[in-house]
């Protein structure tokens, strides 16, 4: 959730630059296509005198090692005013796939109770002893709660995306970010509801689908 940006800009184990500062690009390097002497060695760091920043390289399937590097001061959202139009735009459009992202969550979550309540026999869901009753009944009520919660994961990146789109019209980008994965963030204050939800949605189905397959393994 999430933010690209927010999970390299300080991520375990970053290595800053032993005179504090880094390049600002992101280098990749895939060891398929290099020879051995070209091939970034673990310790290997790629620093340059552009801005304050951390440099860091993380492992990719194959042997490919990405430098990630963002400057800690965010001076790379300084810039011309339509690059940073371009920024809070892309910002926008994030957060829009992030809510669709969790929609489907939540739609999934729901068809699947619905189905469970609606497809399956009532005689045979009353048929159900006690015990997996009170259990299916449990489930459903878990993954409603993980409904919920993604919703009002959803709300929060709502008035994100509306605060978002006002930054559009002063080019404030650095408030752009402070907004989205900065620490007045979306996830800085709802990343529990996004985890909570997940958790409780997979721990409902999961419930819900064992009570299913004792319906069909019984007959």
């Amino acid at each position: 959730m999430r933010d690209a940006e927010q999970v390299n800009a300080n991520p375990p184990g970053g290595t800053p630059c032993s005179d504090g500062r880094a390049d600002l690009g992101v280098i990749l390097r895939i060891h398929a296509h290099l020879t051995p002497s070209d091939r970034l060695s673990p310790q290997s760091l790629v620093c340059a005198t552009t801005a304050p920043g951390i440099l860091t390289q993380q492992p990719y399937p194959g042997g490919a090692v990405a430098v990630h590097s963002f400057p800690t001061d965010h001076s790379d959202l300084e810039g011309p005013e339509e690059r940073k139009l371009q920024y809070i735009t892309a910002l926008v459009e994030i957060a829009g796939e992030d809510a669709k992202h969790v929609n489907m969550y939540v739609t999934v979550s729901l068809t699947s109770i619905l189905v469970t309540l609606t497809q399956l026999p009532f005689s045979k869901l009353l048929g159900l002893p006690l015990a997996l009753r009170i259990i299916l009944v449990l489930g459903v009520g878990i993954a409603l709660s993980g409904a919920a919660l993604f919703f009002r994961y959803v709300q929060a990146i709502h008035r994100a995306r509306m605060a978002l789109v006002r930054c559009l019209a002063s080019a404030n980008a650095r408030h752009a970010r402070e907004l989205w994965a900065g620490s007045a963030g979306v996830w800085k204050y709802h990343s529990g509801e996004y985890i909570w939800g997940l958790r409780l949605t997979v721990a409902g189905q999961g419930i819900m689908a064992c009570v299913v397959a004792y319906l069909l393994l019984a007959g």
